[in-house]
């Protein structure tokens, strides 16, 4: 298989890279939240489903010691919480 060919460095990089477009999207997510004067579309509900999937994918990345998977996971643990404080504060 191609894949295999594929050094596990590389993956572990391009994992990192990828893994921060979650935490980016949320950031962005806060800022418009922050700045909006209308009350939030999003529901505490869906926020939180995606705290407990950042929250698996943290825990299996501690687990298996995947630095790329636990490190992107971390962060968006971090801005998904600060997120669903803010839905539920404004």
């Amino acid at each position: 298989m191609i894949l295999s060919r594929i050094p596990e460095k590389v993956f572990e990089v391009a994992g990192v890279v990828i893994g921060f477009i979650g935490p980016i999207l949320i950031a962005l997510q806060i800022r418009v939240e922050w700045l909006s004067q209308t009350p939030s579309s999003l529901s505490p509900a869906y926020l939180g489903g995606f705290l407990l999937v950042y929250f698996f994918w943290f825990l299996y990345g501690v687990r298996f010691n995947r630095f790329a998977v636990w490190f992107g996971n971390l962060m968006g643990i971090i801005l998904q919480t600060i997120l669903l404080i803010l839905v539920l504060a404004l």
